[in-house]
């Protein structure tokens, strides 16, 4: 199918606006140009061939020191939980780490 002018001028645009922040997610487009988000995810995709990829960051190879911390505070933790089961399982407060 052929693109008309108008097509191949927004997929420049989507193409300039990701050339300068790669971080860019569609809704940030979508909020600085007239296109829609399905048109714009349709550019990103098909006529850029990208794709979003997300990662968490996690530590490769922790020190001894690290470690020990880490053994720790596991113990206190299951110190915890066998003294008083129910007081501490309702202090605990869990949290996502992608949020952060």
């Amino acid at each position: 199918m052929p693109k008309d002018a108008a097509s191949t001028e927004k997929v420049q645009i989507v193409n300039d606006m990701l050339k300068e922040d790669r971080r860019l997610t569609i809704r940030q487009i979508v909020e600085t140009t007239d296109i829609h988000a399905t048109k714009i995810y349709q550019i990103v995709s098909d006529d850029l061939s990208m794709k979003k990829v997300s990662a968490c960051w996690v530590p490769r190879m922790l020190k001894d020191e690290q470690k020990q911390n880490r053994v720790d505070v596991c113990i206190d933790l299951l110190c915890g939980l066998q003294a008083q089961p129910q007081i501490f399982l309702d202090r605990i407060v869990t949290q996502d780490e992608s949020s952060l």
